[in-house]
């Protein structure tokens, strides 16, 4: 599949055919990203219609990649126990995002605090060295994503493997991988496999932390359910044990479902997004489905969006303060500006039930906003960011904070500060005392290809000092950057980079200060 970035100012031309499944194409790396599938998609669903002109133009950017062995400090550690490391139990930022926001679901968290750092105060935001995170480096590790864990670590997802015929981790182009870390970034543990299907592809894999110190991992699967791309998903114990066997998401399985998002319930329970094709009568639209904390369906599969004018997907999906949840999508004509893309949302009560009606998340509606991504304070409230086009036709990546009704806080922003080329799809980790930092992939540094940066800001959502560059390695490319919240002040951001472990695309990490 080419790698193939969104630039604005000029009409998309593609040429797609719908054949259930959203059509791929090879290129010299025989790789698949996983914003290449949100881009993908929403261009199949656009030209099925007969023509969408999203302003859109699709432009090859990877040529001649230096293929390079990333630097890595010696102060980190691989730590391959075999074994799980018990640690104290703290209260970590993980935790009071499920606990503070409502979730609790009865567990007592230690309130001892360890670690204590008095000089808090980090001008630069720039703390530990970046490290290599998949330890099998045959072939590409790409699309990761991070969730940080109640025991103050985190665990790392991602896909192995590569897109046709290829020494596959799994035996069969791509599956789904995962690494457990401690706090200060040593790995617990050995990576291990997350999908058991094995034959064709398991990809975009998307992390929650549940209530219970355990984690869920969803992700999309080509030719599991019969018909194109499923959702599937696995539950893990705090131990990093398998709870349960693989499952299904959805239950609708005609044509494709995929891009999933996943966040925790209030009860213990997890809620799944994803995208479908036609199952809202109109190309594709977001479905989801809410699962109790033993894994048992809560109610039947139920359609978020109410506008289904040509494409809506790509959602993501954050809990509520009062037990309920809130998701965001892309949405063709949902900010009323036709035919660009617009950020839409609803929120959604604990019974499932939707509370008022779909909202619009972008204030400039002019050209098109894409790729939401969201994440939540534990107090309630969150903040969504998206790539976009803001107030004189820039393209960059902006932002809008909420407060814990979802109503909007403050207005519109713009996160990048570098204007260098343009953005990447970028993320967003809320800290628990209202911060927040935004990290994206942006082209045409001076010294590399795609480098990944990063914006703090205060609870207000003024910067909290300059934009910061993330990777350290340079060389090759950096990209499609994750990022959560830890205890103690940090975040952690993990991206894929290319060259970084010898072998294509490794997957790299990094712990800093706020």
């Amino acid at each position: 599949m080419q790698h193939r970035y969104a630039f604005f100012g000029a009409v998309v031309i593609l040429l797609a055919a719908c054949s259930g499944a959203v059509p791929h194409t090879e290129n010299e790396d025989s790789t698949t990203g996983k914003e290449d599938r949100e881009t993908e998609s929403f261009a199949t669903a656009q030209d099925i219609e007969g023509g969408g002109d999203d302003a859109l133009i699709f432009s090859e950017q990877e040529e001649n990649a230096t293929e390079t062995d990333a630097s890595l400090s010696e102060e980190t550690t691989d730590v391959f126990l075999g074994e799980t490391i018990l640690q104290e139990e703290v209260e970590t930022h993980a935790e009071s995002k499920i606990f503070e926001a409502g979730l609790d679901a009865g567990a007592t968290a230690n309130e001892d605090i360890v670690n204590e750092d008095e000089s808090t105060e980090v001008s630069s935001g720039v703390s530990d060295f970046e490290f290599l995170i998949n330890t099998w480096t045959t072939e590409d590790q790409r699309s990761p994503f991070v969730a940080s864990l109640r025991d103050g670590g985190f665990v790392v997802a991602w896909q192995s493997g590569c897109d046709f015929v290829c020494e596959a981790q799994d035996g069969s182009e791509w599956g789904v991988y995962g690494q457990r870390f401690d706090a200060l970034g040593n790995k617990v543990g050995r990576e291990f496999a997350i999908s058991t299907y094995t034959s064709g592809s398991q990809m975009a894999p998307v992390i929650s932390a549940l209530v219970d110190g355990g984690f869920v991992v969803v992700f999309e699967s080509l030719g599991q359910d019969g018909s194109g791309y499923g959702v599937y998903g696995q539950r893990f114990e705090r131990d990093g044990n398998r709870a349960g066997t693989e499952f299904r998401v959805n239950t609708v399985t005609t044509y494709d479902q995929n891009y999933p998002w996943v966040a925790p319930l209030a009860d213990g329970g997890f809620i799944v997004v994803w995208q479908s094709f036609g199952q809202d009568g109109s190309h594709f639209g977001v479905f989801g489905q809410r699962f109790a904390s033993d894994g048992a369906r809560i109610g039947p599969e139920f359609q978020a969006n109410t506008y289904t004018t040509q494409f809506q997907g790509l959602p993501c999906v954050a809990p509520t303060s009062d037990g309920g949840f809130v998701v965001v999508w892309q949405g063709t004509g949902a900010d009323g500006e036709l035919p660009g893309s617009g950020i839409a949302g609803q929120v959604f009560d604990k019974n499932g039930q939707k509370v008022g009606g779909e909202f619009v998340v972008n204030s400039w509606t002019t050209g098109s906003q894409l790729h939401p991504r969201i994440d939540w304070f534990p107090d309630g409230g969150g903040v969504v960011v998206w790539m976009g086009q803001g107030e004189g036709n820039l393209d960059g990546i902006y932002g809008q904070m909420f407060d814990k009704n979802w109503n909007k806080k403050g207005v519109e922003f713009r996160a990048d500060e570098t204007k260098k080329w343009d953005p990447g799809v970028g993320a967003v980790a809320c800290m628990s005392d209202g911060r927040f930092v935004v990290v994206w992939a942006n082209y045409g540094s001076e010294e590399s290809e795609w480098d990944i940066f990063g914006q703090r800001f205060d609870g207000n959502g003024e910067r909290i000092g300059l934009e910061i560059q993330i990777n350290q390695q340079t060389s090759g490319f950096q990209r499609y950057p994750i990022v959560d919240s830890l205890g103690d002040d940090k975040y952690v951001v993990v991206w894929e980079s290319k060259g970084a472990d010898g072998s294509g695309y490794g997957v790299v990490g990094r712990i800093l200060t706020m």
